[in-house]
């Protein structure tokens, strides 16, 4: 797979988020009204970004936020292909008859690792994202997220 072009964000959203929607912690069916108490602490380089000028980030917040996702960046895509390689493996595996289940369950926990891997990458530029921020910013973007959330 050779990917041409992308938004700067969107390839890291698209294999975080990916592998975040299948965590049970994200799950909208969850007791107690669904929504995820972990994700409501943290905040997306979209949504910092998109409102930059009404949390008064400076340019070195800025440019910081965009070297994070950078980084970030780098590690989602290699974890990404590798982990579309190994689901191609485990796939590959299971087709057989019979299946061996020590293969199997080896290439499933190589994919499960290399799922870990993003969903901690994911959080680390989260993390990394939130203490960037000023005590006022981290204020001022929960009551943003407030406003936006259902």
């Amino acid at each position: 797979m050779i990917i041409q072009s992308f938004r700067p964000f969107a390839l890291i959203f698209v294999a975080a988020f990916i592998a975040l929607a299948n965590s049970p912690a994200h799950a909208d069916g969850e007791p107690g009204g669904g929504a995820d108490p972990i994700a409501q602490l943290l905040y997306s380089p979209e949504a910092l970004l998109g409102h930059a000028q009404e949390l008064g980030l400076d340019d070195a917040q800025r440019k910081a936020i965009r070297t994070e996702v950078v980084q970030a960046q780098k590690q989602f895509l290699d974890a990404q292909l590798n982990m579309q390689e190994a689901s191609e493996g485990l796939q590959h595996l299971l087709q057989e008859r019979p299946v061996n289940e020590s293969k199997s369950l080896a290439a499933a926990d190589q994919v499960m690792g290399l799922e870990r891997t993003i969903k901690r990458a994911h959080l680390t530029l989260l993390i990394h994202l939130k203490n960037l921020l000023t005590p006022a910013q981290l204020t001022k973007m929960a009551e943003i997220q407030k406003r936006s959330t259902p």
